[in-house]
């Protein structure tokens, strides 16, 4: 294979390029978490550190399970919920009611979302699955669930998108090209809406991006 592409391909290796390349320099940001994605990231830990003692025999009411009761997975479910509220709350399941999810499920399954055999216990299943922004984006795409689109200032409610709201306009003014990174796809779905209230040009690199 490496034969065959190897006409079409210009290979560099790092050896070749590396005194080309100016030095690069790091900056680690701390920022605090805003009030609600503080609650968020709180109520995160006290619920799991509640099912972690229901399920730990003859742990104490008001203590903490031993960590040899918690398995790896639950261990790796708890980091990954509180990676999701640290880079921004809507990734998480917060803002919306039982009373609108079922709402929506009812019309989603009246509509036809999900297809013509599913019951409302699936779709409701299904909805209480959803994080807030892909709530956000059910709603966005039916004209009589609009009343519960998050707003603009929703979708920044992120200590690290309030700061990019102050550093991308100056890196632009600055002649900068900015690339932004995540592991996560949902993640990638709320900045390319912010960057879109901001009235920003973007271009999106993952595994959906068409190949041209």
């Amino acid at each position: 294979l490496k034969q065959i592409v190897k006409p079409f391909i210009l290979r560099r290796c790092k050896a070749d390029v590396l005194n080309e390349l100016v030095n690069k320099e790091q900056k680690v940001l701390r920022l605090p978490l805003d009030t609600h994605q503080q609650a968020v990231y709180t109520e995160i830990i006290h619920r799991h550190l509640q099912q972690t003692q229901k399920s730990s025999k003859g742990a104490a009411r008001d203590e903490v399970a031993p960590m040899k009761n918690i398995n790896k997975k639950l261990i790796n479910n708890i980091f990954s919920d509180l990676r999701k509220a640290a880079n921004h709350p809507l990734l998480c399941t917060t803002r919306f009611s039982e009373e609108q999810t079922k709402e929506m499920s009812e019309f989603l399954l009246h509509t036809g979302h999900f297809g013509p055999t599913c019951s409302l216990a699936q779709v409701l299943k299904e909805v209480r699955s959803y994080s807030d922004f892909t709530m956000h984006q059910v709603c966005c795409e039916y004209k009589h669930l609009n009343k519960y689109v998050l707003s603009d200032t929703d979708i920044s409610s992120s200590a690290k998108l309030q700061a990019l709201q102050e550093l991308l306009p100056q890196l632009k003014k600055d002649g900068h090209r900015v690339l932004i990174f995540s592991q996560w796809t949902s993640m990638l779905d709320i900045i390319q809406e912010f960057v879109t209230n901001l009235g920003m040009r973007y271009l999106r690199l993952d595994g959906s991006t068409p190949v041209k």
